[in-house]
This record gives C-alpha cells, sequence and structure tokens, in this order.
C-alpha cells in the first residue's frame, strides 16, 4: 500500500488504466475461448441430430417391412417382396453406418443384429 501512496498520480492512473486493459483482454481471450468451444459443440449437437434423423428412417423401414410382411400375407402380390427388399437395404445400409460411427454402442450393435437376424430368418422362411 505504501508504494501506491510514493507513486505519483499519473503513475497511479497508468497502473490503474494498465490493470483494467489487462482485465479486458483476459476476458476477451476467455470468450474467444469459450466461443471456439460452443462452435464445436454446435457442430457436434447438429451431427448426432442427422444420426438421430436417420435412426428415425430406420425404424420407418422396419416398420415398412412389418406392414409389407402382413399385406403379403395377405395379398401374396409378389410386388411387395421388391418393395420388401428395397426397404431392407435402406434400413440396414443405415444400420451398418450407425454401427460404423459409434462402434462401441453395445444397445445400437445388438439392435442392428438382431433386426439381421430376423430379417434373415424371414428371408429363409419365403
Amino acid at each position: 500500500m505504501r508504494l501506491l501512496m510514493r507513486l505519483g498520480v499519473g503513475r497511479r492512473l497508468a497502473l490503474v488504466t494498465g490493470s483494467i486493459l489487462l482485465l479486458f483482454a483476459v476476458a476477451v481471450g476467455v470468450a474467444v475461448m469459450q466461443a471456439g468451444q460452443a462452435r464445436t459443440r454446435v457442430a457436434e449437437a447438429e451431427e448426432l441430430q442427422g444420426w438421430a434423423d436417420q435412426a428415425v428412417v430406420y425404424v420407418d423401414q422396419m416398420e415398412l417391412q412389418r406392414g409389407l410382411q402382413a399385406e403379403f400375407a395377405v395379398t401374396t402380390d409378389a410386388a411387395l417382396l421388391d418393395e420388401f427388399e428395397a426397404s431392407a437395404e435402406k434400413a440396414f445400409a443405415i444400420a451398418d453406418r450407425m454401427v460404423a460411427r459409434f462402434p462401441d454402442d453395445a444397445a445400437i450393435r445388438d439392435a442392428v443384429e438382431t433386426a439381421k437376424t430376423l430379417i434373415a430368418a424371414r428371408r429363409a422362411a419365403r
């Protein structure tokens, strides 16, 4: 405190102004870092939303396949089999991409393998 008293008014003003500028520079630096992290988080969230949308398409395709199977059981229209195959290819392409993107997620792997096993069993039953 004594040191501050021995400094002249000009030096005290310079010290206070310098301290304020230093604090402002640190605050700007922190804000820039936070903005960069926020941008990264937004990009990650957008990517995950894309995967969630793909999962919805996958489920829709699986439900379509169930409906086609039920309709085929009643009508035995061969065109339904082609539509079923196209739906299965689309669903499993999505599933393969999801497994490749999230290889450590056991729930995704198990669900995909279960679906593939069921589809293979139904194909074999034809």
